[in-house]
Order: structure tokens, then C-alpha cells, then sequence
């Protein structure tokens, strides 16, 4: 049976992609993989379960791959290219303050 999803869905499990990796403790966890639970933990230094509470939600929308058996913390595609997405926007904000420019409001 295939599933039939709905555009609003797909925009709303995106926007929580954005909004997850967009927090900088957890956009902090995800330059740094690929490693392990234990490395990662003691680099980041929160206690365990602000940080597996972290994994968990980053694991959920496929920021990350969490292999529970070994610790192991692994990219996925989507790291990937949100990782390049954020590269990319921060060229251009860098150009943009670089240059002087401000936006309006």
C-alpha cells in the first residue's frame, strides 16, 4: 500500500529539520560527526540526558544516525546538505557584513 503524503507535511517536518539543526549546541553536534556518544559528550559537555535527549530529536527527523549498540554517531545525507546549506548562508552573510550592507526592516 503506498502512502500518500501531503505537501503541508513534508513543509512541516523540513521546517522542524531547519529548526533542530538551527540551534547552535545542536548544529555544534553535527559538525562533529561522525564519532561516538562518549567522545562527543565530553566535547560538548552537557550531562547525559540534555545530551541523548539532543541525539534523540536530531536521530528523529534523520539529522543524524545513532548506532545505540556501539555509541556510534553517524552524517546522513540530510547533515550533508544542511551542513551546505548553512555554509552557503553564512558566505553570504559574511559577504553581506563584509560589505557594509544592512537589511531593512
Amino acid at each position: 500500500m503506498i502512502r500518500r503524503v501531503s505537501d503541508a507535511h513534508i513543509r512541516d517536518l523540513t521546517l522542524t529539520i531547519l529548526s533542530r539543526g538551527c540551534d547552535v549546541t545542536n548544529y555544534l553536534i553535527l559538525k562533529e560527526l561522525p564519532t561516538t556518544t562518549s567522545q562527543l559528550r565530553r566535547r560538548i559537555g552537557l550531562s547525559k540526558m540534555p545530551f541523548y535527549r539532543r541525539i534523540n530529536r536530531l536521530a528523529q527527523v534523520g539529522l543524524l544516525q545513532h548506532e545505540r549498540g556501539s555509541g556510534t554517531l553517524l552524517k546522513t545525507e540530510i547533515t550533508e546538505r544542511f551542513i551546505a546549506l548553512i555554509e552557503v548562508i553564512n558566505r553570504e552573510v559574511a559577504q553581506r557584513v563584509k560589505s557594509g550592507h544592512r537589511e531593512r526592516r
